[in-house]
C-alpha cells in the first residue's frame, strides 16, 4: 500500500466517522481508475459509495472546468454543489482530499497552485475538511517545505 493509499484510506475512514461526504479529486487518467484506487485504499471506501457519499473528481473537472486554468468561480460552484449534496443526503459535511500537487508542480504550474491553494483552505476551512496531498519527492526542498508550510498557515493556530 502506498503512502497516498494509507493518507486517503484514513481520510474516507474518518469520514464515515463523521457521516460526512467524501471527495477525492484526483489526478488519475480517468475517474474509473481513481475510484478503484480509493476503494483499495481503506474498507470503508466501499461503505461510502455504496451510500452515494464517495465522489470522484479529476483535478481539471473540479478546479479547472476543462478551461486550462484554476478557475476560483467555478470551484466555489463545485464546492456548494457538494455541500448541498451533503445536506440534501442528511449527512454532516464535505471532506475534500486532493492529490493534484504533482501535475502543477510538473507542468511548471507551481505559483497558479500555491495562489489557488492559499485561497482555497481559508475559504473552505469552516465548513469543509481538506486535506492536500504531497509526495516527499516534492517537498525535498527545504524552500518548498517552507513555501508549503506558508500556503497552508490558516490550519496552524486556530485548532482548540
Amino acid at each position: 500500500m502506498t503512502e497516498l493509499s494509507k493518507a486517503l484510506g484514513v481520510f474516507l475512514k474518518r469520514g464515515i466517522d463523521r457521516r460526512e461526504v467524501a471527495v477525492f479529486v484526483h489526478a488519475f487518467e480517468d475517474d474509473a481508475r481513481a475510484r478503484d484506487f480509493a476503494l483499495r485504499s481503506h474498507a470503508a471506501a466501499e461503505r461510502l459509495d455504496a451510500e452515494k457519499r464517495l465522489v470522484v473528481a479529476h483535478h481539471v473537472d473540479a478546479f479547472e472546468a476543462r478551461k486550462g486554468a484554476i478557475d476560483y468561480t467555478h470551484v466555489s460552484e463545485v464546492v456548494t454543489s457538494l455541500d448541498r449534496m451533503a445536506q440534501e443526503g442528511g449527512w454532516d459535511g464535505v471532506r475534500i482530499f486532493v492529490d493534484a500537487s504533482r501535475v502543477y508542480f510538473e507542468s511548471g504550474r507551481v505559483k497558479e497552485w500555491f495562489a489557488f491553494e492559499t485561497w482555497l483552505g481559508p475559504t473552505l476551512h469552516a465548513s469543509c475538511g481538506l486535506i492536500c496531498a504531497y509526495r516527499k519527492a516534492d517537498l525535498a526542498d527545504p524552500a518548498m517545505v517552507q513555501r508549503v508550510a506558508a500556503t497552508h498557515a490558516y490550519r496552524y493556530g486556530d485548532e482548540t
